[in-house]
């Protein structure tokens, strides 16, 4: 994995926090009416994960640095976590629900991974993404920082994932674009 997350994974909660990334609202309203069981790609250090649980859902983790993992583990001990990337596949059962918070930049095949996961969601299920806007001056230095952790990043416009959508024959809904950040869900058509 990344210098990046392996060697930032104990104050990378503070530093989302700092900078005003960390709000998950619209994640966790959106799955305020049910119980899902739940994919977090790229779950890092399980902020997000320990909340959904606490709500009520089941939810795993792959991440591919142990060392966010680890962090994720202290916050919650009853979290399944999986050491791998999404981009060569998992051993995992269907899910309802799989969130791609703060990660879809960090992959550098998205359309194999989107399908990827595709593949995990069970009938009904529907993918969470929520990434940022490259416009943006704050995301602008948030690139820079990762480039410099040597991270190798490929940022994804909104435009970009309706175009798979149309691509892949997913409705795709926007649930919230602000200066900064973007947050869709994609779903198959029936």
């Amino acid at each position: 994995m990344s210098y990046l997350f392996d060697s930032y994974a104990k104050i990378y909660d503070h530093f989302m926090r700092l900078f005003h990334l960390d709000d998950t609202s619209v994640i966790e309203h959106k799955l305020s009416k049910g119980q899902y069981h739940i994919l977090d790609v790229g779950g890092g250090s399980g902020t997000l994960a320990a909340d959904l649980q606490a709500a009520g859902h089941q939810v795993t983790i792959v991440d591919s640095s142990l060392s966010m993992l680890k962090e994720a583990k202290k916050k919650n001990t009853n979290v399944k976590l999986i050491h791998a990337s999404i981009q060569k596949g998992l051993p995992i059962n269907k899910v309802d629900v799989i969130i791609c918070r703060d990660c879809l930049h960090h992959l550098m095949n998205q359309e194999k991974c989107l399908k990827l996961m595709l593949n995990y969601l069970n009938n009904n299920g529907f993918i969470l993404i929520h990434d940022f806007n490259q416009r943006a001056f704050r995301i602008k230095l948030l690139f820079l920082f990762e480039r410099c952790c040597f991270e190798k990043i490929k940022p994804v416009k909104p435009e970009q994932l309706v175009y798979f959508s149309l691509q892949n024959k997913l409705n795709i809904v926007f649930l919230h674009q602000g200066k900064w950040d973007y947050i869709c869900m994609l779903k198959k058509e029936k």
